[in-house]
């Protein structure tokens, strides 16, 4: 998704200086470093689309969402192109209009999130202990008037865990934690490694949300 963001917010771009301004600016407003350019001949010379393709993917996920917020609030997407990736890309976001003048926002379309943990849960998942975890995960979003996000993420959390956990103890290897998966994801090349950075992050995460148990 985020190369399709990328490529969103530089089609109305008409030269590398403006790409490059588009870059800078979201960097900025989040905080981030960025490869400084004073000029437009070292703009012209010196500036790649990868850097502002890897600054994206190095985002972690709540510093994606700031992001997009930016670009939505100085005007290169707007909110119907950023729904309609979220919604092909089955992420359960989406942009919501400001009232009286305020800024778009996005918010958690909680429905979404358990009608993907329904789905999961009419997979044939061969460990209990995975689907135990996605049943909490969806019972603590389906209460309105008592939504528990923080333990919601733990039970995801758990659920990726066992099922790594059971898929490498059932090719013979026993592993404690996620951390160890990832690391023995790590280890063999045969695994795409956009999904052990997906995982990666979601440790990191896990790991530096203060309401919630740190993983070991």
């Amino acid at each position: 998704m985020r190369f399709d963001i990328f490529k969103a917010l530089i089609e109305g771009c008409e030269s590398s200086v403006q790409e490059y301004c588009l870059y800078r600016d979201g960097a900025v407003s989040i905080n981030k470093p960025t490869v400084r350019l004073y000029s437009v001949e070292d703009i012209e010379e010196r500036y790649n689309p990868d850097l502002f393709i890897q600054m994206l993917i190095d985002l972690d996920w709540h510093e994606m969402l700031s992001i997009i917020e930016f670009y939505l609030d100085v005007g290169p997407i707007d909110a119907d192109e950023v729904n309609q990736l979220f919604e092909y890309h089955k992420v359960a976001y989406r942009i919501e209009s400001g009232y009286l003048g305020s800024k778009d926002q996005v918010v958690v379309y909680y429905s979404e999130l358990i009608d993907d943990n329904n789905q999961v849960l009419d997979i044939d998942i061969p460990y209990k202990a995975v689907k135990e975890s996605i049943e909490a995960a969806r019972n603590y979003l389906t209460n309105p008037q008592n939504i528990d996000i923080a333990n919601s993420i733990k039970s995801s959390v758990n659920a990726v865990e066992g099922y790594l956990k059971g898929y490498f103890s059932d090719k013979g290897k026993k592993l404690g934690t996620l951390g160890d998966c990832i690391k023995e994801l790590k280890n063999d090349n045969s695994y795409p490694t956009n999904i052990i950075s997906c995982l990666k992050q979601l440790y990191i995460y896990r790991n530096q949300t203060d309401d919630l148990l740190p993983l070991k």
